[in-house]
């Protein structure tokens, strides 16, 4: 799944649009094949329309060339539904940012939401104020719009993003006040616990904050200097998993560690399967520990 994703955001980088201002470069794609109806237009105007609404939006007040702009793929997977115009479903997000010096471009955010409900009229504006409730709709994309400005900014200065994870929050809880809908809530639902709500009150509880910290030393100390000496940004990088691994020990269900994980497994693995074998053996129990069931895929760092 990541691999499709990383394929798709190559692709994005070639293909989209030029607009200079904007900070994202979106690519939505939705799964309606549980739906049962004849007319599909619907959804291909969705992807449209869903693009659209992140891409030609200004989420910031910096100025960004298109090189600078933030890969996102969504993808929609929509459940059978028996009433007109409301779906529900799921989403999978990734954003991604390029790598200083390299071609490559790594995954600053890969999230699951399986609470994902909205109304929808085809070619329907969507109407959206960071200060008031509008739709269900609009609040997800914008919510997940800041979350990944946030997660962008945190990767390129310490505790950068910090004033869009607070319009995060602030869209969270005017939507669980206005609409009480699915996602919102984090104590509602067998979900809740890696919902919006409880992902933006991971980011935002001071107790998780090693983990901000350590986006910006993995990107910027660690990956962006990867071609100039990749035995020293190993380094930097393992410190930086011990440090998560304090943070595991007293919240080891936290949806942020969790959401860390899925967006950089393959790339650790990846990383720590060259170079010195004992900062690989520490790597791989640091990794298998915080991450177990996922243990056989980082043993091939030590194999």
């Amino acid at each position: 799944m990541v691999k499709f994703f990383q394929f798709i955001f190559l692709i994005s980088l070639f293909c989209s649009g030029s607009l200079m201002a904007q900070e994202l470069n979106a690519v939505v794609r939705v799964d309606e094949s549980q739906v049962q109806t004849t007319e599909r237009r619907v959804f291909r105007d969705m992807e449209v329309q869903f693009a659209r609404f992140l891409n030609d939006r200004k989420w910031s007040r910096d100025e960004f060339d298109y090189n600078e702009k933030i890969n996102v793929n969504i993808q929609i997977v929509l459940k059978p539904t028996d009433r007109v115009g409301i779906y529900s479903g799921s989403l999978i997000i990734q954003a991604a940012r390029p790598v200083y010096n390299s071609s490559y471009i790594t995954s600053t955010f890969f999230f699951r939401d399986s609470d994902f409900s909205f109304a929808y009229v085809e070619s329907q504006p969507l109407d959206f104020n960071v200060n008031s409730f509008q739709t269900n709709l609009a609040s997800v994309l914008g919510f997940y719009a800041n979350i990944i400005l946030g997660m962008d900014y945190d990767s390129f200065s310490p505790l950068g993003g910090t004033p869009y994870f607070e319009i995060a929050r602030n869209i969270q809880q005017q939507a669980s006040q206005a609409s009480g809908g699915p996602g919102w809530d984090p104590s509602a639902g067998g979900n809740a616990s890696r919902n919006r709500a409880a992902l933006i009150n991971n980011i935002i509880n001071p107790q998780l904050e090693p983990i901000r910290s350590i986006m910006y030393n993995y990107h910027r100390m660690g990956l962006d200097t990867f071609i100039e000496d990749p035995d020293k940004s190993r380094a930097v990088v393992l410190e930086g998993l011990k440090k998560l691994k304090e943070v595991r020990n007293y919240n080891p269900g936290a949806i942020y560690l969790i959401s860390f994980f899925d967006a950089k497994r393959d790339e650790l693995t990846k990383m720590f399967s060259k170079g010195d074998m004992a900062v690989r053996r520490q790597a791989f129990e640091l990794l298998s520990t915080m991450d177990p069931s996922k243990a056989e895929e980082y043993r091939t760092i030590i194999n």
